[in-house]
């Protein structure tokens, strides 16, 4: 529980006689709507309560944005505007809702459709979740383009409690125990949403604003890529990068479901190039024939037929067998060791490409953009090389037995 980003509590049966230090937990930040007997006409039961953990959104970035207690409805409705979100959202507003088992269920929902839909014109930009106990309430009766992400019974044989966001998949439910004496199950939701990468839209004007004045900034570019390659030095923003961790699949249940992808300066990509392009003009030829990645005109498909026709032929003599060793590297590039890889170039490349690579490839800064402490640093150069390296390495080990 106290790994949840936030908990949401309906029928508290609280009220202003209960100091929030009594239920706060460690860590949390307590938001309470309780019961009032002048607008519900009912002193016991019903309240909705929010536990905010500090760690996703401090105190000061959690926001009561309205809150409605009357005989059909109780709710509870606060902005939050966490350390991280993604990009398409600047906030997420929450909702807790309880509506009474003997209250007008259709009343009920018109109110909360009114206010939900008047947030949403005031706040576009923002995430919305609404969750609670709707009891006999079904909150896609009037607003069908809601996604609702509970699909077991919640109490006995009955799914009472839901939750609603605009996005498809953008939690996956699990049922719980019961919180205290609670009838009903605890809910815990995992975020499985996918962010709308398609939306790196400064990237997409950068790349567009260099084709458009290419003529006017070639000069300037071509002044300091020489400059760089001249003294072996790379410019500290051109080796920053920002890692975004992209889903490896629909289905999110642990941190080792999501990719991290660098994403580097588009300056930087166009000297890698060129570096690159020299670099390989001084590589000797004599390179492991079996070597398929990284290679023009080459790529892994064509190192499918090459195995297979290999031991396919080798099979083909009476009494023989085959024993296949299949090695996946977990995080290839960042496992890379520049100072290996220097040492290597040393002895292929003219000193200011190698002086330039050890300039750009250690202690490469980086930003996350999603909260994850993890990066990818290293170039595709890098990697080639390395690659080619290690096939090298293999062939002399076998030469020395």
């Amino acid at each position: 529980m106290r790994d949840c980003c936030v908990i949401c509590l309906t029928e508290t049966w609280l009220s202003d006689k209960v100091p929030e230090f009594a239920i706060q937990l460690l860590g949390f930040s307590v938001h309470c709507a309780d019961r009032s007997q002048e607008l519900n006409g009912k002193s016991r039961g019903g309240g909705v309560c929010f536990m905010i953990n500090n760690s996703w959104c401090d105190y000061v970035n959690v926001h009561p944005v309205k809150s409605f207690c009357s005989p059909d409805l109780e709710y509870l409705m606060i902005k939050c505007r966490p350390f991280w979100l993604p990009r398409e959202f600047t906030a997420v507003i929450i909702t807790a809702v309880y509506i009474p088992p003997q209250a007008d269920t259709d009343r009920a929902l018109r109110e909360l459709y009114s206010v939900i839909s008047s947030e949403e014109t005031a706040h576009p930009e923002v995430s919305f979740i609404t969750t609670g106990d709707f009891n006999k309430g079904n909150l896609k009766k009037v607003s069908p383009k809601l996604n609702q992400h509970i699909h077991f019974n919640t109490r006995g044989d009955q799914l009472l409690d839901h939750c609603y966001t605009s996005f498809r998949d953008a939690y996956k439910a699990l049922p719980r125990a019961p919180f205290g004496q609670s009838d009903h199950s605890s809910i815990l939701l995992l975020p499985a949403y996918r962010q709308k990468l398609k939306q790196e839209a400064p990237t997409l004007r950068a790349v567009r604003v260099l084709k458009a004045c290419a003529n006017q900034l070639a000069p300037v570019f071509t002044r300091l890529f020489n400059l760089s390659l001249t003294h072996a030095s790379v410019p500290h923003c051109l080796k920053s990068s920002t890692i975004v961790p992209v889903p490896k699949s629909t289905t999110i249940s642990s941190l080792s479901d999501y990719r991290p992808i660098a994403l580097t300066p588009v300056v930087a990509k166009y000297i890698e190039k060129l570096v690159l392009k020299h670099i390989k003009d001084c590589l000797p030829p004599s390179f492991d024939p079996h070597q398929f990645a990284y290679k023009a005109n080459w790529s892994t498909e064509d190192a499918i037929p090459t195995a297979l026709h290999s031991t396919l032929h080798h099979l083909e003599n009476p009494g023989t067998s085959v024993r296949m060793l299949f090695i996946d590297f977990s995080s290839a590039f960042n496992t890379i060791i520049p100072d290996i890889f220097i040492d290597k170039l040393v002895n292929w490349t003219p000193p200011p490409l190698h002086m330039c690579m050890d300039q750009k490839l250690p202690h490469r800064p980086f930003t996350i953009s999603q909260g994850w402490q993890q990066a990818i640093i290293h170039p595709v150069a890098q990697h080639w090389l390395t690659t080619v390296m290690c096939a090298e390495s293999t062939i002399i080990h076998h030469l020395h037995q």
